[in-house]
């Protein structure tokens, strides 16, 4: 799923999404992904409409940076659960 997202056909860059997805977002779009990787909750239309993107280029960038951050929180429960159990999952 993840090389899909990444590198998969859409209307952005494989490049501007493996960016989104390691959080290194610049230009106009990093307000956003910041905000939906730190309190996606708090993410408006304002926020949205600020890019000045397609729906589909966002689409695909706060998929990417979604996937991106939800598989760093699963690494580190895994590295902690590892450490806490010794690694015998």
């Amino acid at each position: 799923m993840i090389d899909s997202v990444l590198r998969g056909k859409g209307v952005t860059t494989p490049a501007l999404r493996q960016a989104a997805y390691d959080n290194q977002a610049t230009g106009a779009i990093a307000p956003l992904l910041a905000k939906v990787v730190a309190e996606p909750a708090n993410v408006t239309d304002a926020d949205v409409a600020a890019v000045k993107q397609s729906d589909d280029a966002i689409y695909e960038q706060v998929v990417a940076a979604s996937i991106g951050v939800a598989t760093r929180q699963l690494d580190a429960a895994r590295a902690a659960l590892d450490e806490a159990c010794g690694s015998k999952r």
